[in-house]
Formats: C-alpha cells, structure tokens, sequence
C-alpha cells in the first residue's frame, strides 16, 4: 500500500491581509491544513442543516456542538472555546432561527490558533 502525508503547503490563492487579519493570519489562511479543515467543517456544517429545521433552539446548540467537536476530536474539557454555537430567533422573521458558530480548532488540526465562522438561518 501507499500512504501520502502532507504536512503543509499553501493552496493557489494570495492572502488577504485586513484591518482585523495580520500578515501572518492571512498567509495562515491559505495553508493547506486550514483549507482543509475548513472544507470538512463547511461540507459538516451544511450535511447539519436539514435535519436541524423543527428542532428546538438548544437542540441545535447541543447537535452542533457534539457532532463539530466529535468532528475535530476534542471535549468541552479539553478546550471549552473550541466549539460556540449561538442559536436565536430571527430578528426580522420569528419563524426563522439564526444559527451561528465559531470553531477554533487545535493546533495539531490547524497550527497558529485561526478561528472559522459560520451563520446560517433554519
């Protein structure tokens, strides 16, 4: 058998450096493992999303919460910031729930400690 490991690398893109991103959280960004993980926890997130309509608001918190920190293999004890899931009502449309995350995976996952964002409305 073959095995392939990748350890770095960057990935076709020019970092985007802002008011609230260094030169360093840019260069970050556009690493290979952080894309990576971005891709599988984006690709998580939305497998989430039709299963979630009808559930309450802290149902959802708790799914998320278990299945993304399942996902990056950590517990509310290791690192209890490394998963937030805010769930509330829809300003505009109280019939809509607002949905949004913060992950901040390990470094063994992704090095130099970058968050993800996600918000999404069920």
């Amino acid at each position: 058998q073959d095995y392939c490991m990748l350890l770095g690398g960057v990935t076709a893109a020019r970092p985007i450096k802002t008011a609230d991103t260094s030169s360093q959280q840019a260069a970050l960004e556009i690493s290979l493992p952080y894309q990576q993980f971005a891709n599988i926890a984006g690709a998580y997130v939305c497998e989430q999303m039709s299963s979630l309509r009808g559930l309450s608001e802290s149902q959802i918190q708790e799914r998320l919460i278990t299945g993304l920190a399942d996902l990056m293999g950590v517990t509310a004890d290791d690192d209890p910031d490394a998963v937030q899931v805010g769930v509330g009502k829809h300003p505009d449309n109280p019939q809509q729930t607002v949905v949004q995350i913060r992950l901040e995976p390990p470094g063994r996952i992704v090095p130099g400690g970058l968050h993800i964002e996600f918000g999404f409305v069920v």
